[in-house]
């Protein structure tokens, strides 16, 4: 083991978040910590700093990274090799359950020292607990407890961990208070509070909503009978989502998806609000059964525009295979780009049944709406947790909007209220005043459309740009127009240079025809919805058929003024959407339905 003066000369990145950097240097004394810090607040960078300072002092030589979920497990596997690159240790992860007789060759050969599972794995599997346990007979072992929370009475999964040979452990969630009070765990030992850690901008800020949610049930005679969220669990016995689906079979009712609610419009409204500034998000949404989600996706795809998608995840005898839910689920999350760092996904809203609740390393997430009783749960918290985590690249963050039922108990909670949530706070104690202004904030958050219609122009690099036809052909016409003198090397980087700005200039422009489209569009959409928030505001149920009526009645008013949108150019565009907007201020302009155009109404 290195003196405590050697461990000294052990130099940290310099962008480490606060909380980060304590717990990285703490295990420069201790073997043993506890610590809770925000989800997107960067755990697992925290645990790859503390294994690489425990293997320069000589503590440990390998990693066991428990988590909770196999999808966790993925992510884990591919996220903590990168972070220890930060410090210095270059090493690859495997999961063992994947692949144990690897595990055990590459533990040994040394050609791997980070080692993934999930804890259920190792509490039941005889596989993965045989190999971890062949695993730790050898080497000096760093064990790391991903969202400890799970850890409740009901398991013998801390025993297991516990009972692990280990040199070191950190024990890490987001959420470790469990409300039966069974963990396992001690108190934490470092704190980062939710409010502390969005005031530095280290996560998103977090708002709540509260709207009036109420679905109807149709019966077999096709009567249609309301429901709150907290009816229809009381009426089904459970909020399970197998329970609420069997009632529902029971009674032999469905779901009708003809009116749709401010909870879910509103919502939608600010996902497109920002389409129209360029700023890519995705929509998190909770349903109460597996019928209910398939509902739910129909409703919402009346509501979105042509370039937006939507589909649902779930388990059970309703639910869906688990190759299509991973489909999906990887369609929203879907691995980070080795080269960029981001997750290009495809799927912009997300429908879910207690799958995707937490694991996902989203970051994109802006909305997440309960159409579910919000209780105050660890899940439920967790869920919220899914739009914690910072847009990359982008210098102002949105807010996450977190959207429930007035009836709901997180409904008290209304504005940046709900961070206390995650810190054990008596929100009571806060001045009402805190209350009363962000109540006054929601009332009315509709963004009206840009001034102008932005587009992001592309630096298109192109790395084969000395391949193909179009080369050979550039390059013959360069060297037959250059005099003899003129060095080869010298004519193919003109002629290089001049097909770059070619086709970055014939990319761009097809690029901004497109963005400009997609922005009339989504603003045809939103304006829709401004209608549509108009009608609900005067207590009248909107059905879900008028929010495409009344995009066609638009499309077909735009059309006779200006043509059709595919066949438009730039100029046009802009023309189009400066009718938009003067459309939108008309509307703004007066209260209720007064200014809304006679051919809208």
């Amino acid at each position: 083991m290195e003196s405590t003066g050697t461990l000294q000369t052990m130099s940290l990145p310099e962008n480490l978040r606060p909380k980060q950097r304590e717990i990285i240097e703490a295990f420069k004394q201790t073997d043993y910590l506890i610590a809770k810090l925000p989800t997107g607040y960067g755990k697992t960078l925290a645990a790859a700093g503390s294994y690489a300072v425990l293997r320069h002092r000589g503590a440990c030589n390998r990693m066991l990274y428990v988590v909770p979920r196999s999808s966790q497990a993925r992510q884990a596997a591919e996220s903590v090799p990168s972070d220890l690159s930060v410090f210095g240790v270059k090493t690859k992860a495997i999961e063992i359950g994947r692949d144990p007789i690897n595990s055990l060759r590459r533990h040994r050969d040394g050609s791997c020292e980070v080692f993934v599972t999930t804890v259920q794995a190792l509490s039941t599997s005889p596989a993965t607990s045989r190999t971890v346990a062949d695993l730790v007979e050898t080497g000096r072992w760093f064990v790391v407890v991903d969202e400890h929370h799970h850890y409740g009475e009901e398991t013998t999964w801390a025993d297991v961990i516990k009972a692990l040979p280990s040199r070191a452990m950190l024990a890490m969630s987001a959420t470790p208070n469990r409300h039966d009070g069974s963990d396992h765990f001690s108190d934490p030992h470092i704190v980062e509070t939710y409010r502390g850690a969005a005031k530095a901008g280290y996560v998103k800020q977090l708002t709540l909503h509260a709207y009036d949610y109420i679905v109807d049930a149709l019966t077999k005679d096709g009567k249609a009978i309301p429901f709150t969220t907290e009816q229809i669990v009381q009426e089904a016995g459970s909020d399970s989502p197998e329970v609420i689906d069997k009632f529902m079979l029971a009674q032999k009712m469905r779901w009708s998806p003809k009116y749709i609610s401010p909870l879910v419009t509103y919502p939608l409204d600010r996902i497109i609000s920002l389409r129209t500034r360029n700023v890519r998000s995705q929509m998190l949404v909770q349903a109460m059964s597996c019928t209910h989600a398939e509902m739910v996706c129909e409703q919402i795809r009346s509501l979105l525009p042509e370039n937006l998608t939507v589909d649902w995840v779930g388990t059970g005898p309703s639910g869906r295979s688990d190759r299509d839910n991973e489909a999906v689920l990887r369609a929203f999350c879907p691995e980070k780009d080795q080269v960029t760092g981001r997750r290009n996904w495809t799927l912009d809203v997300l429908v879910n049944v207690g799958i995707a609740s937490e694991g996902l390393d989203t970051t994109d997430v802006a909305e997440i709406v309960f159409l579910t009783p919000a209780n105050i749960t660890i899940t439920n918290l967790q869920t919220i947790g899914r739009g914690a985590r910072l847009i990359p690249g982008l210098k102002t963050q949105p807010q996450c909007h977190v959207n429930v039922d007035t009836g709901s108990p997180m409904a008290d909670f209304i504005g940046a209220r709900v961070m206390d949530l995650f810190d054990d706070i008596n929100v009571e104690e806060r001045e009402e005043q805190e209350e009363k202004d962000a109540r006054e904030r929601l009332e009315d958050d509709y963004e009206p459309l840009p001034e102008t219609m932005s587009v992001m122009i592309v630096d298109v690099r192109l790395t084969d740009i000395r391949k193909g036809a179009l080369w050979e052909e550039a390059l013959r016409i360069g060297i037959e127009s250059a005099s003899a003198a003129t060095p080869r090397e010298q004519i193919e980087q003109a002629v290089e240079a001049g097909l770059t700005r070619f086709l970055n200039r014939s990319n761009n422009v097809s690029s901004v025809l497109a963005q400009k489209r997609e922005k009339v569009n989504n603003g045809t959409t939103k304006i829709s919805h401004l209608v549509l928030r108009r009608i609900a505001q005067t207590g009248v149920r909107v059905e879900k058929s008028l929010a495409g009526d009344l995009r066609r009645r638009i499309n077909t008013q735009k059309k006779r003024l200006f043509g059709c949108v595919n066949e438009a150019d730039e100029e046009q565009l802009d023309r189009q959407y400066a009718w938009l907007r003067e459309v939108e201020k008309q509307i703004l302009n007066d209260q209720g339905l007064q200014g809304v155009p006679t051919w809208l109404r």
